[in-house]
């Protein structure tokens, strides 16, 4: 099978897309999927967690004044070994996009940027700063609709007076 061709085309996105770039945004993606593909069997998760059997990164926490040796819940190899081990109690099928060539993890990106190129297109208050990786909108400062005061004994935050 023969993988697609990446081209450079232009996209401001894409020609700021190194190897690193694509394999950091590609396990992100992962990281992503892998969270909300959960939420559907969550009891389930922390169950598996629980019981700590075969969970690859585990801690020893006290609950009541019990010891007691757990799954890390937010630990993306746990949600990853659940999903692997429990394929069958999901609907879908997932692919280990790690595992996937670089053209291939590129291509993704490459998708990916075409999206965030066309949605700022057709949003021109939105904007990107890549040194960041943010996207954000310009908010007019504006006065406040209502008198705040410091009714701790603080200054105002707009008088500076104390009350």
């Amino acid at each position: 099978m023969e993988e697609p061709a990446v081209a450079s085309d232009g996209c401001d996105f894409c020609g700021r897309l190194t190897d690193a770039e694509a394999e950091r945004r590609v396990a992100g993606y992962r990281h992503a999927i892998d969270i909300e593909v959960l939420r559907a069997r969550s009891n389930l998760y922390a169950d598996w967690l629980a019981a700590a059997d075969g969970v690859p990164n585990v801690e020893d926490v006290t609950i009541a004044g019990v010891e007691k040796r757990r799954g890390v819940s937010a630990d993306p190899l746990n949600r990853r070994r659940f999903i692997e081990l429990h394929a069958d109690k999901f609907d879908t099928v997932g692919v280990n996009m790690i595992a996937l060539p670089l053209r291939l993890k590129r291509k993704l990106c490459i998708e990916w940027n075409h999206l965030y190129r066309d949605w700022l297109a057709a949003c021109p208050e939105a904007h990107y700063d890549a040194g960041k990786r943010e996207f954000y909108h310009e908010v007019a400062d504006s006065e406040p609709d209502v008198q705040v005061s410091a009714w701790w004994g603080a200054a105002h935050p707009l008088t500076g007076v104390v009350r």
